[in-house]
Order: C-alpha cells, then sequence, then structure tokens
C-alpha cells in the first residue's frame, strides 16, 4: 500500500503544521513515509495568489518507500490558486477535499483562474467533496469565536477529520495540543476544539474517500519521524558523549540552515555551546576559535553565507585545525530562491577558497543517514586535523522519513599529542593540547616551515607544504568504505550515478525500472573530495552512465577531470527536486 497526499493552502495556513503533526501521527502509526515541504521565502507572502502558496507533500507505505510519489491519491486544497498551481498534478483517480471559502471571487481575481476552470478540470476525473470548513463548525459558532480565529484554526479541523478518515493515530495528537495549552498556550483552546471537531465530523460526514490506510508496516526497535536539519543537530549533541570533545556551533540565521542553530539552542546539551553571532564572519571565526582551543568548532550555513565564511576555513586550511563547514544548499546565485532546492554549491566548497586549499568534501545522502554521515565526518575531521565541509540542501533539511533511534557509542580516533613537527603517515602532525607550556607553535594563516613550524617564506618550504596538505586530503581516501554500488539483479553495463537528495528518487527509479525487465546499477557518492579509492576505476567499467544533479553539470565536470567517463548528465535547475518520470524520460534502457 502507499498513499500521496498533498496539503496546499495560504502560508498563513498552517500548511507546515499540518503536514508535520500529519507525519507525526503516520509515524506513530508504524507506517514508512516520506515528505516534501514548500514554502514561501516572504514572511508573510501575498494571500489568495500563486506567490503565496506554501504546500507539504506526504507519501505513506506499509512498506520503505525511497521517495515522494508522483501521483496524487489525495489534494486537500484550501484556495483557488492551491488548486491552480498543482492542477497538472491531478490524476484520473485524485479525491480531492476543499475548503468553499476559499474558492469565492475574491479567491478567483488573486489566483487569475476562475472557479469554472476548476469544476471543468476535475469534475470529470476525479470524486469531489465539497467540505465547507466553517458552516460545520456548528461548536465554533455556538462559543461565540469569531470567524478570523476560525480560520486560523482550520488546518487543526482538516488534521483531525483527515487522521479520522484515514484510520490514523491522533490520541497523541490531542494529548500534545492539551499539554502545550497548558504550559504555554502555544495553541488556543480553538486549536484543540477544532481538532476534535474534525475527529467527529469524520465520523458523520459521508466523504467518499476509497484509499484507507491498510496493514501494520514492519518496523522493529524505536522510530521517530526525523527531518535532516534535525538529524544533523542530533549528531552536533551527540559528539561529546561519541568523542569526548566539547563542541563549540556558531551560526548565523538564513534559510534553510537556521533550524540547526534553533534546534541546539533549545536543547541546550552539556558539552554543546551555540552561539548566534553578529554576521557569518564572526560565525566562522567563532567555531575556528574552538579548534584553535583544542575542541570541535561547527558553523552552518547556506550558499551566501558559505561564500563569507571562506576565508576563515581558508585559514584553517592553513593552521591545520579542525572545522566542520555545514553548507544547506539553496537555489542561487545571491539570494536566488532561497526556500527552493538545488545542489549547486559543488563548485564552491572544491574551489571557493583562495590559493590551493583542499579539503574533504561529504555529501548527505538523506535525513536518515545524516546523523552517522555528520559523526562519520567528524572522526576524519579530528583525525586529520582538517576543516571538512557537509553538503546537504532544502529538500533533504525540511524533508522527512522514519529514523531508528540509535544507541550512543564511543568512537575512538587515532592522532598523537604533543609538541613535534614530525608527522605520521598522513601527513597529519601532532595536535598541540591548549595549555601545555612546551607545545607552542604557531597557528596563524602565514606558510610554516615543514620542521619547525616557524613561518617561512622560503620557496622550496612552500612548495612542499602545499603538496604536503593536498597528500593530506588525499589520504582521506585510505580511511573512508569502498564506494557502494546498488547493483540491479542482472548484470548491466549502465550506471546511475548521482549524490545528495536525488539519491531517493534515484533508487525508487532502480526499482521501477528492473520491474519493467530494464536493468541499471546504482551508486550515490558520500564522499566527493576525496572519492572513495574504487570510484574511478568502478567507473570505467559501464558503458553507459547517467549522471543525476541539480546544477548545469558540476558534479559531472569534476569526474571528467579525472578520465574520460561515458557520462550523459541529466541536469535540472528549478529549484525543485527530480520526479520520478522526467527521469525515466530522459534515461535509455
Amino acid at each position: 500500500m502507499e498513499i500521496s497526499i498533498l496539503f496546499a493552502g495560504d502560508s498563513g495556513d498552517g500548511i507546515q503544521l499540518l503536514g508535520n503533526l500529519f507525519g507525526t501521527s503516520v509515524a506513530m502509526s508504524h507506517f514508512y513515509l516520506n515528505t516534501y515541504p514548500e514554502f514561501p521565502a516572504e514572511i508573510r507572502a501575498p494571500i489568495g495568489t500563486l506567490d503565496g502558496i506554501s504546500s507539504f507533500k506526504i507519501s505513506i507505505a506499509t512498506q520503505e518507500n525511497y521517495t515522494i510519489a508522483d501521483e496524487l491519491d489525495l489534494f486537500v486544497c484550501l484556495n483557488l490558486a492551491s488548486f491552480h498551481k498543482y492542477r497538472h498534478k491531478l490524476q484520473a483517480n485524485t479525491h480531492i477535499l476543499y475548503d468553499p471559502n476559499g474558492f469565492d471571487n475574491k479567491n478567483q481575481k488573486l489566483s487569475g483562474i476562475d472557479l469554472s476552470e476548476f469544476e471543468r478540470c476535475t469534475q470529470p476525473k476525479t470524486a469531489i467533496q465539497a467540505f465547507d470548513l466553517l458552516k460545520n463548525s456548528e461548536i465554533l459558532n455556538q462559543k461565540n469565536i469569531d470567524i478570523k480565529e476560525r480560520g486560523l484554526n482550520k488546518n487543526f479541523l482538516f488534521l483531525g477529520f483527515l487522521l479520522q478518515s484515514l484510520n490514523l493515530e491522533h490520541v497523541h495528537i490531542q494529548n500534545m495540543l492539551e499539554k502545550a495549552l497548558v504550559q504555554n498556550k502555544k495553541f488556543t483552546q480553538t486549536s484543540l476544539d477544532a481538532f476534535q471537531i474534525g475527529i467527529n465530523l469524520a465520523e458523520h460526514v459521508e466523504f467518499s474517500l476509497s484509499i484507507k490506510t491498510q496493514g501494520k508496516s514492519l518496523l522493529e526497535g524505536i522510530y521517530r519521524n526525523i527531518n535532516g536539519n534535525t538529524a544533523i543537530s542530533l549528531a552536533i549533541m551527540s559528539i561529546p558523549e561519541v568523542f569526548g570533545h566539547k563542541v563549540v556551533f556558531s551560526g548565523y540565521p538564513i534559510t534553510p540552515a537556521s533550524d540547526i542553530m534553533h534546534e541546539l539552542i533549545a536543547k541546550n546539551v552539556e558539552g554543546v555551546q551555540a552561539h548566534q553571532a553578529e554576521d557569518e564572519i564572526a560565525a566562522a571565526g567563532i567555531a575556528l576559535g574552538a579548534g584553535f582551543a583544542g575542541e570541535v568548532g561547527i558553523t552552518a550555513s547556506s550558499g551566501p553565507g558559505i561564500s563569507l565564511k571562506q576565508e576563515m576555513i581558508n585559514l584553517a586550511v592553513m593552521a591545520e585545525l579542525p572545522l566542520m563547514i555545514l553548507n544547506i544548499m539553496r537555489a542561487g546565485p545571491s539570494t536566488g530562491m532561497p526556500t527552493k532546492t538545488e545542489q549547486s554549491d559543488l563548485n564552491l566548497a572544491l574551489f571557493g577558497r583562495h590559493g590551493e586549499s583542499p579539503l574533504p568534501i561529504m555529501a548527505i545522502e538523506s535525513p536518515v543517514s545524516a546523523y552517522d554521515q555528520i559523526l562519520d565526518a567528524t572522526k576524519i575531521m579530528l583525525e586529520f586535523q582538517t576543516p571538512i565541509i557537509i553538503l546537504s540542501d532544502t529538500t533533504i533539511a525540511n524533508s522527512s522519513s522514519p529514523w531508528k533511534i540509535p544507541d550512543i557509542q564511543k568512537r575512538t580516533y587515532s592522532i598523537e599529542k604533543g609538541n613535534s613537527m614530525k608527522r605520521n603517515e598522513n601527513y597529519v602532525k601532532p595536535w598541540v593540547e591548549v595549555g601545555n607550556p612546551n607545545g607552542i607553535q604557531i597557528l596563524g594563516g602565514l606558510e610554516k616551515d615543514f620542521y619547525t613550524g616557524k613561518i617561512s617564506y622560503d620557496p622550496e618550504n612552500h612548495q612542499l607544504m602545499t603538496r604536503v596538505r593536498a597528500d593530506k586530503i588525499n589520504a582521506i581516501a585510505k580511511q573512508i568504505p569502498p564506494q557502494k554500488i546498488s547493483f540491479s539483479s542482472q548484470k548491466t553495463a549502465t550506471l546511475l550515478l548521482t549524490w545528495g537528495s536525488n539519491s531517493s528518487v534515484c533508487h525508487k527509479l532502480q526499482e521501477e525500472l528492473e520491474a519493467q525487465g530494464k536493468y541499471v546499477d546504482l551508486m550515490v557518492l558520500q564522499w566527493i573530495q576525496p572519492l572513495a579509492t574504487d570510484t574511478l576505476t568502478r567507473l570505467a567499467t559501464y558503458d553507459k552512465i547517467y549522471l543525476v544533479e541539480l546544477n548545469s553539470g558540476q558534479l559531472f565536470r569534476y569526474l571528467k577531470s579525472f578520465g574520460d567517463f561515458p557520462i550523459t548528465p541529466i541536469l535540472k535547475n528549478t529549484g525543485e527536486p527530480f520526479f520520478m518520470q522526467e527521469l525515466k524520460d530522459k534515461i535509455d534502457v
């Protein structure tokens, strides 16, 4: 079983809250799920217009589903503009649940679509149930609550109605609302009333919804619904326990990275100091200062902020100090489209610094993989005394899936501490501990002598140090796992290659192609610099490679620098993720 639902309405309708609470209920009901939220960049986008639409798509399944389905089983549509924006996604069997109050003359003018178009487009192909939110809210009417407040809580009415209609767990949502009401009045009594009314309406109002959640998925262990930014935050909070180092996180607000800072400040975990700096440069400087002091420094931003941090990142390269830089990518350039997704910062990560400044680059694959990947990156960063860039994106940051809560276990990392300048077999020098009077080293931005660590302007020494810094990063390849490939059930000479958030749709595509008797292998790159030691040799074994990435070919050009591989790029710069059908149309198997 798989059900795909889209919620859409004005950005002030509480669509994101509706979607997140609905997703929590799905997870609590022990189903697999994937979500994809979209919202305007404006703080208060124009009401009733296409620019003001907020949406939240969710797929529910009884077996692992890698990505959001293209087709829609249910469209919860709160105004005419949202119908106008997403009507191209309607299928012959799509059910529509809508609020007639968002389909009046005023909304026709604002949305640019006539109501007759709504009737013409939907009536022949879908079962439509008109559900008038305000007229059916008799209890709210009796309490003399004004129309504005009832309108603000219609998302809770729809939430209760849907959870009951789809046989999903809803008691914990009611308990949460009751607790929040007592503790901080984040939600009003009207919210709770609207939620209960929705449940009651589902029991008494005839709604011709033929789809139902059936069966239970077999999720063993304790799970929670998690998005990428939350998973990254939890990994950061685990570092003191896992590696025995305190963490200093410093950031500056920017979409879509800000939630990491918000989460860390709100949780206030022992051993993790989280600061909001006065700007992006200061945020990187504070985090780098933690590296100078012998602890773990982390900063997070998106494209424009990463550009500003580059001088501090370069200092970390020269001083050979650990610094984690989280880049939650969005559509650029400049301010671009802050709430839309893109993978166009790979060039910035690879080449964005002045001078010869190599550093390791890891790409987060999914919200579920983010926790372990951050801890893997921390180990490499500490062992090799290097800054490291972690690439995520808006899709991973905001989308969610069920995540099995792990046991936190200590990890060891190998690095010598002391005053010697002698480098190990990986070209890493000892880490000087703070407070060691005999461990003084110059860690500034000027070039250092290979043997003494003192400032040096010697040409041959600079040549040597340039090579040593590059060799140190290349040596990381020996410490990372071999490149994983998802092999098809039949031997094939065709490879589907991708990185980051595209992995989900590519996994699903591989399955669907195989069901049609077409076979491709799948390779998802997590380490981009350095590549795993066997990556290039594996690429050379395929006759045809399709490379999927959300940019104008940045990984494509990077890989071509290693050899003339038979790569056909599939590229996109719309601010949206890849959809299944568009990939199918471009792959010849």
